[in-house]
Formats: C-alpha cells, sequence, structure tokens
C-alpha cells in the first residue's frame, strides 16, 4: 500500500538543504557538467529476480525498490513482528539516503521528535608495518610477469638434492621494506603423496634445536601434504618444473623462521632470477613466522596457526599462477580467506579465531566497506581487518553458493577482471550478486538449503569458542538500526559503493507502520517482513 503523505516534504527539504550547504558525503556530479551519478553503476536487480528468503514476506514491487521517493505501509504491524529494510548502493559514488519510520496515524503530521542516526565508528589511526607489507606483496603480484614452463628442449636447472640437516641460506622479509638473509636447517623432506615432486621443511638454524621444534615441523608436513592436494583440487595448479626464466620451480620450500615479522608471506618476486628482482630466493617459496614456544598449548596453537597460513599462502600462489595480474587484489585475498575455510581452518570449528575477530570488524563499518575495492596504503588496522573480514564471508559464500562441489578452479582460470571473472563463474549479473550477499549478512540463515541467505554452518550472531586456550568471541552480525515502531525515527546515512545500511523496525501495537524513503540515483531498498 503505497500513499503520499506530506512528511515527505519535510524529506525533501532536509535533502535539499543538506545539497545546499555541503554537508555529508560526495554523490554523483552536479552543477552544469551533466554527469550521470549512475554511471558505472550495477544493474539493480528486477522486482522479484529472486526469491524472498523463507519465513519473510515483502510488500509487492518491493524487493527490491527504487526511489527517488518510497513509501510503504505494513498493516497490523504487533509486537512479534519485525520489518527489514536493507539498503544497497549499486552506484560507483559514495550516497546519502534518507529513511523514516513512524506509525502511520501520525506519518502525515509534522513532528519535532526526530531521531538522526549517525555513524561512531573511528578508523583513525597509522596502519601496522605487517598490513603495508602485505599491501606491497599484493601490488607486487599485479606488477609481477608471469612465467610459463619452459619448452621440453630446454636445459634443466641444476638442482641440488635436498636431505634432513642440510643448510641453506635464504633472503626473509624482517620489516615491511628490509630483507636479512639467513641459515636455515632442514627439518623434513618427503615427496608430495602421487607425484614426483618433493617439499622441504626449513626452521631458522638458531631455532633448530629448540623443544616442541621437531615435532611441529612434523605436523606441519602432516598438514602440508593434506593442504597440497586440497589446494590443487579447488583452486588449480601452482607454478611447476623449470620456468622459461630458468627459475626451477620443481621443489616446494617452506622456511620457518622467528625473523618473519608477519605470519607468513609469498612474495612472486621469489619466482624470478636474482637479476630482476635481487631479493629473490629463485624458488618456489614461502614463509612462516615462528613464535616462541614453551608450553604444550602454544605449541599446538603454533601447529593450526602455521598450518592455516600454509593455505591462505598457497592460494595466493596458485592464484598468481592462474590469473597473473588480471586480479584485484580483494578477490584473491577473498580466495585466501577461503583457503583456510575450505582446509578445516573455521571459526565454527574453533580454530580460527583471528578470522572471527575480522569480520567483527567488518561488521561495525559493514555501511562505509566496499565489496569490491581492497584497502589503501593509509587505511586504519581497523579498516584493514575489516576488509579481511569481508572477503573472508564473501569467498565462503561464493564457493559454497556457485562452487562445482567448493572448487573455484573455472573462476581463477579466467583472465578477465574480477567482477567479470565471477559473473563468468556464478552466471549472475554481479549487481545480483551482490545484492543477495548483503541479504544474505543480515538474513543470517545457517542452514545447509538457505538458498543464499547465510553462510552455511556458520550464525553470524553466534557466541564462538576457541581451542588453544584462546578467548571467546561474540559475532555480532551486521551493524543494524533498530528502531521502534511506534516512535518515530529518522536518518541520514551514507552509504559507500557497494556497501548496505540495514534498518530493524519492531514492537509494534498492532496498527499500521509507515516506512519511507528518498533514495539516490543507483540506490534500491529491499523490505522484509515478518511475523
Amino acid at each position: 500500500m503505497n500513499k503520499f503523505h506530506f512528511k515527505y516534504l519535510l524529506i525533501a527539504a532536509l535533502l535539499a538543504t543538506t545539497a545546499l550547504i555541503g554537508c555529508g558525503g560526495g554523490g554523483g556530479g552536479g552543477g552544469g557538467g551533466g554527469v550521470d551519478p549512475t554511471a558505472g553503476s550495477l544493474v539493480i536487480p528486477a522486482s522479484a529476480q529472486f526469491a524472498v528468503p523463507s519465513t519473510y514476506t515483502s510488500e509487492p514491487g518491493a524487493f527490491p525498490t527504487v526511489g527517488p521517493n518510497v513509501e510503504l505501509t505494513l498493516n497490523n504491524f504487533t509486537n512479534t513482528s519485525e520489518a527489514l529494510m536493507v539498503f544497497a548502493n549499486m552506484s560507483n559514488s559514495q550516497q546519502q539516503l534518507t529513511w523514516n519510520v513512524d506509525k502511520l496515524s501520525t506519518a502525515a503530521s509534522r513532528r519535532d521528535s526526530v531521531v538522526l542516526k549517525k555513524n561512531i565508528v573511528d578508523n583513525s589511526g597509522p596502519v601496522s608495518q605487517e598490513h603495508s607489507f602485505h599491501l606491497m606483496l599484493r601490488q607486487q603480484a599485479q606488477r609481477q610477469q608471469r612465467f610459463g614452463q619452459a619448452a621440453p628442449s630446454s636445459l634443466r636447472a641444476s638442482t641440488r638434492a635436498v636431505a634432513v640437516n642440510d643448510e641453506q641460506s635464504f633472503t626473509v622479509y624482517v620489516s615491511n621494506d628490509q630483507t636479512e638473509t639467513i641459515t636455515a636447517v632442514c627439518k623434513n623432506t618427503e615427496l608430495l603423496a602421487g607425484t614426483d615432486k618433493r617439499f622441504h621443511i626449513f626452521v631458522e638454524k638458531s631455532s633448530a634445536s629448540k623443544p616442541y621444534i621437531d615435532y611441529v615441523a612434523g605436523k606441519l608436513a602432516e598438514n602440508w601434504q593434506n593442504i597440497y592436494l586440497k589446494n590443487r583440487q579447488i583452486f588449480g595448479e601452482e607454478p611447476t618444473g623449470v620456468l622459461d626464466n630458468g627459475v626451477n620451480a620443481t621443489d616446494f620450500y617452506i622456511v620457518i623462521s622467528p625473523k618473519v615479522f608477519t605470519a607468513g608471506y609469498f612474495f612472486t618476486g621469489d619466482l624470478n632470477l636474482t637479476s630482476v628482482t635481487p631479493t629473490s630466493n629463485q624458488k618456489k617459496i614461502f614463509f612462516l613466522q615462528l613464535e616462541n614456544i614453551t608450553t604444550d598449548d602454544e605449541r599446538d596453537r603454533s601447529i593450526n596457526t602455521l598450518s592455516a597460513t600454509m593455505a591462505h599462502e598457497f592460494q595466493h600462489m596458485i592464484h598468481f599462477w592462474q590469473r597473473g595480474s588480471n586480479s584485484d587484489i580483494w578477490l584473491e585475498e577473498a580466495m585466501s580467506g577461503y583457503a583456510e575455510y575450505i582446509n578445516g581452518y573455521r571459526i565454527e570449528n574453533k580454530n580460527n579465531q583471528s578470522k572471527a575477530l575480522q569480520v567483527n570488524f567488518y561488521f561495525e563499518r559493514v555501511s562505509e566497506i566496499q565489496l569490491d575495492v581492497w584497502h589503501s596504503s593509509t587505511d586504519s588496522d581497523a579498516v584493514v581487518n575489516s576488509h579481511y573480514g569481508k572477503v573472508f564471508l564473501f569467498g565462503v559464500w561464493l564457493a559454497q553458493n556457485y562452487g562445482a562441489s567448493g572448487s573455484v578452479v573455472s573462476l581463477l582460470k579466467s583472465k578477465t577482471s574480477d567482477v567479470a571473472a565471477i559473473e563468468a563463474f556464478t552466471g549472475k549479473n554481479f549487481g545480483e550478486l551482490y545484492s543477495k550477499f548483503m541479504l544474505a549478512l543480515i538474513i543470517n540463515n545457517p542452514a545447509a538449503d538457505n538458498d543464499g541467505y547465510g553462510i552455511d554452518e556458520l550464525d553470524l550472531k553466534s557466541l564462538r569458542t576457541f581451542d588453544y586456550g584462546l578467548k571467546d568471541v561474540q559475532l555480532t552480525g551486521p551493524h543494524v538500526d533498530s528502531v521502534g515502531a511506534t516512535v518515530e525515527s529518522l536518518a541520514r546515512p551514507t552509504i559507500a559503493p557497494r556497501a548496505a545500511v540495514y534498518v530493524k523496525v519492531v514492537d509494534g501495537d498492532g496498527s499500521s507502520v509507515w516506512l519511507a524513503s528518498t533514495l539516490p540515483a543507483g540506490t534500491a531498498l529491499y523490505q522484509l517482513r515478518k511475523d
């Protein structure tokens, strides 16, 4: 039921005043330039393009609806009713919208008791060296030439056989811009199951005789066999054999050192000759950080963290080899987060607390963090962690709903841009995918048959416990403005591109409720209700 109320005159006046005094975030163009604010926007799904979630209903034409002015009436709204307004910004710029909730019987009169919602999250603060370093690694990968395998007739680069207790020198990053040469001792060397290739686990010499280290290295070798097979099944192949630049990428090297200042990393420059990248190890290699281990709990936690990091970093290697410089960082990190998940390092398995914390950072900033971009070098650590939480959820959601038994091999084989690759992988328009993912966060149905409206087996508003003596984490779900149905609320939030604003209406008294919004071009409203 749609009616025009006098209250809209107030909303329109407020928006006009905002435009005149220049408040709020930037939108599309202005003045006489004729700039189209929808240029570069995603396609807004047609109403009923995908099904309303089970247990919910929606007013006709309101899943979604577009502006500029939208009014909806919810009849018989009781204290057991709940209504959602999900605002999705399909445009390529930050927008400001207005939403209004009031009791229908009073909505037509001008009232002064307006509640303005505003963002109170602090995004300030310097970014850490670790996050700066990982941003550099991904930017380096985008610039890195992807070498092919050498022709069979090429001379094979010589490789010295590796044995346990052998010592080798490696160049390792010890800060975001400094390297150091270390000597490391081989603790394990084995054939990769089902192949003629070997992998070698090295530990920096100063740590090689410490208590627990042999046990840790042995467990990592065992876990690596499983991770190697799983990642290749889910993501595709890594570089192997002699590359056409002369680097021998037949064997796999995993180097563990306390001097690695971040949890772990894969540097594409290690696949170059030193004549191109002076700090290159000229090997198929990644590095892991060794923390101090004094107790059994610390030992087991270290094995878990190092193993999850191996899964994460190996995906980066595969991703680079499959997509080269075509991939945007956000999609690559989404797949590395998914690599942790698919190898069993999950929030719900009590062994991935860091992802739970990152997901909560994202939930706090869900209206400010664009889905299809990565953080900048000037963002705070809180914002950086928000991006990691965002892509972790999206990567898992994407693979669960569109991967063949969880496989994303065809996605990584694509050499197109990130959005085009995702559309080809899913057969869906990215506007529909983005909208459904943002709806999944608030619908939060963890059942296996959730039709895409949740993360399978993961309740996004639940208390999660963790092993190894780590603290519990209460998952909060995305930030929601919860308002009463009988007291007027009015807000003018800003919303980032490919982000969402969530409003929940509760506490009705059985009378009708008036929902209204003024939507900028490129923004859609999804209205849902359950009783």
